[in-house]
């Protein structure tokens, strides 16, 4: 009987992949190609560093919209030719904090703070004396990216993601991680992006490529019966997604565009999970909430979920 429970589950699992791979279209249009249309208008190391850090290098929990939007209006006022200037990661620095203002600028998890900057951390209630550990993004640029990769960070992960062989992904993965501040959830959520929008099929170490937050956390927690880590919640994506032809990359961002702009709480969540007809009637209204407020005027979008 607990094997038949079991075996129930996994293709419930399985046919769950295939929903969130279709929600992966919404995420698509609201977010992927809005983010990715910047670094169309201006592919250079410039636009490929302000997509990084509009986007991605300050996509923690708890970090301030200023930082991204303060770092990306400073890196636009840069010239192409001021990356080899040896100078460049303080005087970036400087002027990031300039912008800032009074506010303060988080140095330890900043990724506009070049390697060894001081900065006073407390620790309950004591002051400690720290100093970065990381590159700055700037300083990353120049130590990794020279003639081969044009100092573009959106090339450097296409191409290393392009290879496909194991220890690139994995080098790719773990060099963004040199960059203070950003830890392997961001990493892994870049190079799903650039792995999606560039079309690219990578067969190893793919886990690398599933950022796991709360809410994709909470959906494969709702569909595994086992406790998982994040690394094996990722190596489920990937597993439950290949077995069905489905694109983890996309599974991924379907479970959290499903949860975080659709059922938006952990009940709500357990919910739709538990009905596969409740989950259908949330989504289909959903899509017609965005299609009056126009967002999004395909029709094709929405016919597939009245069907079923």
């Amino acid at each position: 009987m607990e094997f038949l429970k079991k075996m129930k589950k996994m293709r419930t699992g399985n046919r769950w992949m295939k929903q969130f791979e279709a929600i992966f279209e919404i995420f698509n249009r609201r977010f992927l190609e809005r983010v990715f249309e910047e670094y169309h208008k201006k592919k250079d190391w410039i636009g490929a560093l302000r997509l990084f850090l509009g986007y991605y290098a300050f996509a923690r929990q708890g970090a301030p919209p200023e930082y991204s939007h303060v770092a990306k209006r400073v890196v636009g006022g840069l010239k192409r030719e001021d990356i080899w200037d040896s100078k460049l990661p303080r005087r970036v620095w400087e002027e990031f904090n300039r912008e800032l203002g009074e506010r303060e600028p988080n140095v330890g998890n900043n990724p506009m703070a070049p390697k060894g900057e001081h900065y006073d951390r407390k620790i309950k209630g004591k002051v400690k004396k720290e100093e970065t550990r990381g590159l700055s993004a700037i300083e990353f640029l120049q130590k990794y990216l020279k003639e081969e990769y044009d100092h573009d960070i959106v090339l450097f992960a296409r191409e290393k993601l392009q290879r496909g062989k194991a220890e690139d992904v994995y080098d790719v993965h773990n060099k963004i991680l040199e960059i203070n501040g950003v830890g392997s959830k961001i990493s892994s959520l870049f190079l799903r992006d650039v792995s999606i929008f560039f079309g690219i099929d990578v067969k190893e170490n793919r886990y690398l490529l599933q950022p796991i937050d709360i809410w994709v956390r909470r959906v494969v927690d709702e569909l595994s019966d086992n406790k998982l880590t994040d690394k094996g919640r990722a190596k489920f994506i990937v597993r439950s997604s290949e077995r069905v032809g489905a694109s983890p990359e996309r599974v991924n961002c379907g479970m959290w565009y499903f949860g975080s702009q659709i059922a938006e709480s952990n009940y709500n969540l357990k919910r739709f999970l538990n009905s596969e007809e409740e989950f259908l009637n949330e989504i289909r209204k959903h899509l017609r909430i965005l299609q009056k407020t126009g967002e999004l005027i395909d029709r094709w979008r929405i016919e597939p979920y009245e069907e079923l």
